[in-house]
Parts: C-alpha cells; sequence; structure tokens
C-alpha cells in the first residue's frame, strides 16, 4: 500500500485568478506501480475534484492548474477513493 505526502500553495495570478501548485510524493512501493490520484478544492460548497495526476514508482510529481476563483481548501484523496498509509 503507498505512502503519499501531499503539500499545495495558492497564489494569485493574471485577471483575477488563481494559480494551484501542488506537490504529491509516492513513496513505499514497487518501481512499476502506478496511481493516478485525485486533487479536491472546497470553493465554499463541498469538494469537488480538479483533477487526478499520474504518479509511477517511488517518486514526486507536481501539477499545476489556474483555477477562476480562490479555494477555501485543497485537498488529496478527499474521500478516500485510493488506499494509502
Amino acid at each position: 500500500m503507498p505512502r503519499y505526502n501531499f503539500k499545495y500553495d495558492v497564489q494569485p495570478a493574471e485577471g483575477g485568478k488563481f494559480k494551484l501548485h501542488a506537490e504529491i510524493t509516492q513513496s513505499e512501493v514497487d518501481e512499476n506501480f502506478v496511481m493516478y490520484v485525485p486533487i479536491f478544492a472546497d470553493f465554499g460548497n463541498g469538494m469537488v475534484r480538479l483533477t487526478q495526476v499520474g504518479i509511477a514508482g517511488n517518486s514526486t510529481k507536481t501539477y499545476t492548474l489556474v483555477l477562476d476563483r480562490q479555494p477555501k481548501k485543497v485537498a488529496f484523496n478527499a474521500y478516500k477513493e485510493i488506499l494509502e498509509r
């Protein structure tokens, strides 16, 4: 079962938008293990899925997404759709 570490930062962007920069580290897996992990945001009406990011082996993946409004919270695997430690 993989272990994940999730960090994110939200900064203002051009045109009143916001830039989400996320970093996900997957560890304690075989080098051939691949998982698509979901990223969610809460804009005030509950969590919505923004995207899912594919990660292979023991590695770190960074992802940048431009949002049309600032999220109150960003979460990784918010509804426990994937097994993790």
